[in-house]
Protein backbone atom coordinates (compact mmCIF):
# COMPACT_ATOMS: atom_id res chain seq x y z
CA UNK A 1 0.00 0.00 0.00
CA UNK A 2 1.83 3.39 -1.00
CA UNK A 3 2.36 5.40 1.99
CA UNK A 4 2.68 9.25 1.40
CA UNK A 5 4.58 11.84 3.87
CA UNK A 6 2.76 14.51 5.05
CA UNK A 7 4.43 16.86 2.36
CA UNK A 8 3.77 14.74 -0.32
CA UNK A 9 0.42 13.90 0.62
CA UNK A 10 -0.12 17.77 0.78
CA UNK A 11 1.49 18.10 -2.91
CA UNK A 12 -0.80 15.85 -4.00
CA UNK A 13 -4.15 17.41 -2.40
CA UNK A 14 -2.80 20.54 -4.09
CA UNK A 15 -2.47 19.63 -7.57
CA UNK A 16 -4.61 19.16 -10.80
CA UNK A 17 -5.87 16.26 -11.82
CA UNK A 18 -3.45 15.36 -14.38
CA UNK A 19 -0.43 15.97 -12.11
CA UNK A 20 -1.69 13.99 -9.35
CA UNK A 21 -2.82 11.08 -11.44
CA UNK A 22 1.10 10.84 -12.43
CA UNK A 23 2.16 11.33 -9.05
CA UNK A 24 -0.30 8.09 -8.82
CA UNK A 25 1.25 6.46 -11.48
CA UNK A 26 4.46 6.79 -10.10
CA UNK A 27 3.40 5.43 -6.75
CA UNK A 28 1.96 2.20 -8.42
CA UNK A 29 4.97 1.94 -10.51
CA UNK A 30 6.50 -1.62 -9.73
CA UNK A 31 9.78 -0.28 -9.84
CA UNK A 32 10.83 1.99 -7.05
CA UNK A 33 13.34 4.32 -6.77
CA UNK A 34 14.71 6.06 -3.89
CA UNK A 35 15.42 8.95 -5.06
CA UNK A 36 16.56 12.29 -3.25
CA UNK A 37 14.79 13.60 0.01
CA UNK A 38 14.83 17.58 -0.81
CA UNK A 39 13.36 17.92 2.50
CA UNK A 40 15.70 16.28 4.86
CA UNK A 41 18.23 19.25 5.13
CA UNK A 42 15.63 21.66 6.66
CA UNK A 43 14.54 19.71 8.71
CA UNK A 44 17.89 18.73 10.45
CA UNK A 45 18.62 22.92 10.76
CA UNK A 46 14.95 23.21 11.59
CA UNK A 47 15.26 21.08 14.58
CA UNK A 48 18.63 22.92 15.29
CA UNK A 49 16.75 26.35 15.25
CA UNK A 50 13.64 25.19 17.09
CA UNK A 51 15.53 23.93 20.04
CA UNK A 52 18.54 26.48 20.11
CA UNK A 53 21.24 23.95 19.95
CA UNK A 54 22.63 26.04 17.08
CA UNK A 55 22.90 30.16 16.36
CA UNK A 56 20.98 31.37 13.21
CA UNK A 57 25.07 31.97 12.14
CA UNK A 58 26.14 28.32 12.81
CA UNK A 59 23.29 26.94 11.12
CA UNK A 60 23.56 29.16 8.21
CA UNK A 61 27.50 28.07 7.64
CA UNK A 62 26.48 25.00 7.55
CA UNK A 63 24.64 25.07 4.55
CA UNK A 64 28.04 24.86 2.82
CA UNK A 65 26.95 21.33 3.12
CA UNK A 66 24.55 21.36 0.27
CA UNK A 67 26.36 20.88 -3.22
CA UNK A 68 22.66 21.59 -4.99
CA UNK A 69 23.09 25.34 -5.19
CA UNK A 70 19.08 25.54 -5.54
CA UNK A 71 18.52 23.44 -2.94
CA UNK A 72 20.99 25.42 -0.58
CA UNK A 73 19.09 28.81 -1.07
CA UNK A 74 15.69 27.21 -0.45
CA UNK A 75 16.72 26.35 2.74
CA UNK A 76 18.31 29.57 3.72
CA UNK A 77 15.31 30.86 2.66
CA UNK A 78 13.45 28.62 5.13
CA UNK A 79 15.90 28.69 7.86
CA UNK A 80 15.17 32.56 7.89
CA UNK A 81 11.84 32.70 7.65
CA UNK A 82 11.64 29.88 10.57
CA UNK A 83 13.70 32.21 12.53
CA UNK A 84 11.65 35.01 12.29
CA UNK A 85 8.14 33.22 13.30
CA UNK A 86 10.75 31.87 15.94
CA UNK A 87 11.19 35.44 17.53
CA UNK A 88 7.88 36.21 17.37
CA UNK A 89 6.39 32.74 19.15
CA UNK A 90 8.88 31.93 21.77
CA UNK A 91 7.37 29.19 23.68
CA UNK A 92 9.37 26.11 24.94
CA UNK A 93 9.16 23.22 21.75
CA UNK A 94 7.98 20.17 22.56
CA UNK A 95 8.28 16.54 20.65
CA UNK A 96 5.18 15.03 18.94
CA UNK A 97 4.87 11.99 18.24
CA UNK A 98 4.16 10.94 14.32
CA UNK A 99 0.67 9.41 13.28
CA UNK A 100 -0.22 7.62 10.49
CA UNK A 101 -3.52 7.37 8.64
CA UNK A 102 -4.95 4.70 6.33
CA UNK A 103 -7.94 5.42 3.51
CA UNK A 104 -11.13 3.85 4.30
CA UNK A 105 -10.58 1.50 1.60
CA UNK A 106 -7.00 0.28 2.28
CA UNK A 107 -5.85 2.30 -0.91
CA UNK A 108 -3.09 4.50 0.47
CA UNK A 109 -1.67 5.40 3.88
CA UNK A 110 -0.43 8.87 4.85
CA UNK A 111 2.20 9.88 7.43
CA UNK A 112 2.29 13.03 9.81
CA UNK A 113 5.72 13.65 11.25
CA UNK A 114 5.54 17.01 13.18
CA UNK A 115 8.90 19.13 12.97
CA UNK A 116 7.94 20.50 16.24
CA UNK A 117 5.35 21.43 18.78
CA UNK A 118 4.92 24.78 20.54
CA UNK A 119 2.47 26.94 22.67
CA UNK A 120 0.71 29.38 20.00
CA UNK A 121 -1.78 31.85 21.43
CA UNK A 122 -2.34 29.81 24.29
CA UNK A 123 -2.68 26.28 22.44
CA UNK A 124 -0.67 23.06 22.59
CA UNK A 125 0.24 22.81 18.76
CA UNK A 126 2.03 19.81 16.26
CA UNK A 127 3.66 21.76 13.67
CA UNK A 128 4.27 20.46 10.19
CA UNK A 129 6.92 22.76 8.07
CA UNK A 130 5.98 23.89 4.04
CA UNK A 131 8.90 25.11 2.06
CA UNK A 132 7.99 23.84 -1.47
CA UNK A 133 7.49 26.24 -4.21
CA UNK A 134 4.38 24.68 -6.52
CA UNK A 135 1.80 23.56 -6.33
CA UNK A 136 0.84 27.05 -4.03
CA UNK A 137 -1.00 26.02 -1.04
CA UNK A 138 -4.68 26.88 -0.35
CA UNK A 139 -6.64 26.83 2.93
CA UNK A 140 -9.00 24.32 2.09
CA UNK A 141 -6.27 22.13 0.96
CA UNK A 142 -4.43 22.02 4.07
CA UNK A 143 -7.44 21.69 6.20
CA UNK A 144 -8.48 18.93 4.00
CA UNK A 145 -5.07 17.30 4.98
CA UNK A 146 -4.62 17.83 8.38
CA UNK A 147 -8.21 16.41 8.92
CA UNK A 148 -7.44 13.45 8.39
CA UNK A 149 -5.06 12.80 11.28
CA UNK A 150 -7.91 14.96 13.78
CA UNK A 151 -9.35 12.00 15.60
CA UNK A 152 -5.90 10.45 16.23
CA UNK A 153 -4.45 13.46 18.06
CA UNK A 154 -7.49 14.26 19.61
CA UNK A 155 -7.78 10.62 21.52
CA UNK A 156 -4.57 9.87 22.30
CA UNK A 157 -3.19 9.70 25.68
CA UNK A 158 0.36 10.79 24.43
CA UNK A 159 0.34 14.55 24.33
CA UNK A 160 -2.04 17.11 25.12
CA UNK A 161 -2.59 18.67 21.92
CA UNK A 162 -4.64 20.94 21.10
CA UNK A 163 -4.18 21.76 17.53
CA UNK A 164 -2.27 20.48 14.34
CA UNK A 165 -1.13 23.07 11.85
CA UNK A 166 1.09 23.87 8.63
CA UNK A 167 3.57 26.72 9.07
CA UNK A 168 4.19 27.96 5.28
CA UNK A 169 7.79 29.49 5.41
CA UNK A 170 7.10 30.32 1.41
CA UNK A 171 4.50 33.30 2.94
CA UNK A 172 5.15 32.84 7.00
CA UNK A 173 0.91 31.55 6.76
CA UNK A 174 0.23 28.96 10.22
CA UNK A 175 -2.77 26.81 9.00
CA UNK A 176 -4.63 25.80 11.85
CA UNK A 177 -6.55 22.96 12.13
CA UNK A 178 -8.92 24.07 14.68
CA UNK A 179 -9.70 27.34 12.61
CA UNK A 180 -11.97 25.42 10.29
CA UNK A 181 -15.20 24.13 11.36
CA UNK A 182 -15.54 22.33 8.09
CA UNK A 183 -12.38 20.51 8.07
CA UNK A 184 -13.64 16.86 8.98
CA UNK A 185 -15.82 17.29 6.09
CA UNK A 186 -12.89 18.70 3.66
CA UNK A 187 -10.72 15.82 4.83
CA UNK A 188 -13.29 12.77 3.84
CA UNK A 189 -14.15 14.58 0.58
CA UNK A 190 -10.51 15.11 -0.35
CA UNK A 191 -9.72 11.24 0.81
CA UNK A 192 -12.65 10.19 -1.54
CA UNK A 193 -11.25 12.54 -4.43
CA UNK A 194 -7.64 10.62 -3.78
CA UNK A 195 -8.83 7.12 -3.41
CA UNK A 196 -11.20 7.16 -6.45
CA UNK A 197 -7.91 8.82 -8.72
CA UNK A 198 -5.82 5.36 -7.57
CA UNK A 199 -8.97 3.62 -9.06
CA UNK A 200 -8.78 4.87 -12.26
CA UNK A 201 -4.88 5.27 -12.46
CA UNK A 202 -5.15 1.50 -11.60
CA UNK A 203 -7.52 0.93 -14.33
CA UNK A 204 -5.06 2.74 -16.95
CA UNK A 205 -1.94 0.72 -16.15
CA UNK A 206 -4.31 -2.25 -16.28
CA UNK A 207 -5.69 -1.22 -19.69
CA UNK A 208 -9.13 -1.10 -18.29
CA UNK A 209 -11.78 0.49 -21.00
CA UNK A 210 -13.48 3.28 -19.83
CA UNK A 211 -16.63 2.02 -20.28
CA UNK A 212 -15.62 -0.85 -17.96
CA UNK A 213 -17.84 -1.49 -15.14
CA UNK A 214 -16.38 0.86 -12.27
CA UNK A 215 -15.65 -0.64 -8.82
CA UNK A 216 -17.80 -0.29 -6.08
CA UNK A 217 -16.36 1.81 -3.37
CA UNK A 218 -18.18 2.40 0.03
CA UNK A 219 -17.03 6.15 0.79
Amino acid sequence: MPTFGFSAYLKLCASNERPQRSIIRERLSPVKSEGYDFHRSLRLRTQRVMKGSHSLAEVLQSLSEIKMPHERESVRRGIQSLTKWRDLNPSKIFEVAPATYESPNAIFKVKYTPDFGVRVNGRNTAIHIWNTKTPELSHRVVYSALAIFSDHYRNTSLSSLDDIAVLSLRDDTLYHLALNAEAAFLGRAMVARIEAQFDRTRDEIDGVRPDSEPIQRQW
